[in-house]
């Protein structure tokens, strides 16, 4: 079992409608892409204060480090990101845990959000 799991940070023009599109499109890959068991999402309501202005987060269960990793790429996944990716200003995403040791960390800042793109050799780059 792997946790993959990430923060976002929306930008301020995107409204609560659009964040609540933001996460049912993502909630709907669940059953569509292989080893994609579960999906929790939510908006930050702690008090310790260490959300670093990001504003929600998402909890993805997959059935292997394989099926997380065939996600990456997915053409869904890829459709869902055309809709979400635009409307964030930061996210930092985390899979636990993985073939190459226990967290693999992703983070992104708004100059690197449009494209995703990993660089050439990434053991996850897609083809």
């Amino acid at each position: 079992m792997v946790r993959h799991f990430g923060v976002f940070k929306f930008k301020p023009a995107v409204s609560e409608q659009q964040i609540g599109e933001c996460f049912r499109i993502m909630k709907e890959m669940v059953g569509k892409i292989p080893g994609l068991l579960r999906m929790e999402y939510g908006p930050y309501n702690g008090d310790e204060g260490l959300n670093e202005d990001f504003t929600h987060g998402f909890l993805m269960t997959f059935d292997s480090p394989e099926s997380r990793d065939d996600y990456l790429p997915h053409p869904l996944h890829e459709k869902v990101k055309e809709v979400v990716v635009p409307r964030l200003e930061r996210v930092v995403a985390a899979s636990s845990p993985g073939k190459r040791g226990f967290c693999r960390l992703v983070h992104a800042s708004a100059a690197g959000i449009p494209s995703f793109q990993r660089k050439p050799g990434h053991p996850l780059r897609g083809s």
